[in-house]
């Protein structure tokens, strides 16, 4: 892979092409709010906007890996489970900090984990099937299984 200066990069300074008007909008107009949480960033604190709390996933043909990258808190501690879990398939990566905060991970896994569903699947149940698992559901909170 190759740099904007030509220069050969190796899989370690692989990174993920920054696209944020196509994926998250920004040419939108901001709102109230949006404009509230970018003054935050200016009284010292750091905080990132809900706009960049991305998630992005990056993979080619030539390898049997994928990468993601996220500054989206949740997906970060997702991700984290997912390492604790099974730490031969998710990999960690890269952290970057800012000011001491984590801000993002990167994250590495096999491709064949990403998968696109083609449509929403709800299952048709019945009020007897509906009562029957809020039962089932209500029994397990209090103990009881």
């Amino acid at each position: 892979m190759r740099g904007i200066s030509g220069q050969n990069l190796g899989r370690e300074n692989f990174q993920i092409p920054f696209l944020p008007v196509l994926l998250t909008g920004r040419n939108k107009k901001r709102t109230e709010s949006e404009q509230r949480e970018t003054e935050v960033l200016s009284m010292g604190k750091y905080h990132q906007s809900k706009y960049e709390q991305e998630v992005v996933i990056g993979f080619n043909v030539a390898e049997g890996t994928a990468e993601i990258y996220t500054a989206d808190p949740v997906w970060i501690r997702k991700m984290d489970k997912l390492v604790q879990r099974n730490p031969e398939q998710f990999k960690p990566g890269k952290v970057e900090t800012y000011q001491g905060e984590i801000a993002a991970k990167r994250y590495t896994f096999p491709k064949r984990f990403v998968t696109i569903r083609s449509k929403d699947v709800r299952p048709n149940l019945t009020d007897e099937q509906r009562a029957e698992i809020a039962a089932r559901l209500s029994k397990g909170r209090q103990g009881g299984v």
